[in-house]
């Protein structure tokens, strides 16, 4: 992995590492490891812990916000914390094409929903042992990073969840609409596989776009 990797890397997530060999223990696959013997580690052994340290901040998040019983902040940390908001997080990051995998497993690799989903768990065990394993470092990078579930209100992101589960991974567009007149308000359609399935409007660009996806939902589920 060059300097200019890590540093894009580190751009992408919000956070610098002390110790660059982290970084790259992060996004070392097993394949990778197994075809070139210089290497040290795959993320393996980091994708164990970040997977203990994912469920804790988040039944920790889910506790004090929530006023809700056991079952049901189980059920809601299930989702969270499952393979499907984890890839998105790695979509929106845009770091998945780092990876360092084996030639001979590249085909089988590409676009892994698992391999994916422990990117984003080793990265997060990465940055808890490289910031002195302290919680507030990864806390910062899952508020930052893990948006779909977080926010109960994140449509955007429920949305995307659904379409990649139900709709064979299409992901939803957003395009811009006209507004009336000097009204300080932001219009926005979002389509699936070309179709306009919602409409929104808001104060922001982010907000016409959860509006947009809340009606799309509504209409999909419908």
């Amino acid at each position: 992995m060059t300097e200019k990797d890590v540093k894009s890397i580190e751009s992408k997530i919000g956070y610098v590492f002390a110790d660059k060999s982290l970084l790259e223990t992060a996004f070392t696959h097993s394949s990778y490891l197994n075809e070139n013997r210089d290497c040290a580690a795959s993320y393996d052994r980091l994708e164990f812990l970040g997977d203990a340290i994912l469920d804790f901040l988040v039944s920790e998040e889910l506790y004090f916000r929530l006023q809700k019983d056991e079952g049901e902040m189980t059920e809601i940390r299930s989702k969270i914390v499952s393979k499907e908001p984890l890839c998105i997080a790695v979509d929106e990051m845009g770091i998945f094409g780092y990876l360092r995998i084996g030639k001979g497993a590249v085909n089988d690799i590409n676009n892994s929903p698992k391999v994916k989903s422990d990117l984003f768990e080793s990265l997060l065990a990465a940055v808890y042992i490289d910031c002195g394993r302290q919680l507030s470092a990864p806390r910062e990078f899952l508020k930052r990073n893990l948006t779909s579930g977080l926010n109960s209100s994140d449509y955007k992101s429920e949305l995307q969840v659904y379409t990649q589960k139900y709709r064979k991974g299409v992901k939803p567009e957003y395009e811009d609409e006209e507004t009336a007149g000097n009204r300080p308000v932001f219009r926005v359609c979002v389509k699936i596989d070309g179709v306009v399935y919602g409409r929104g409007e808001g104060s922001s660009k982010k907000k016409a776009q959860q509006n947009a996806a809340k009606e799309a939902l509504s209409k999909i589920k419908s």
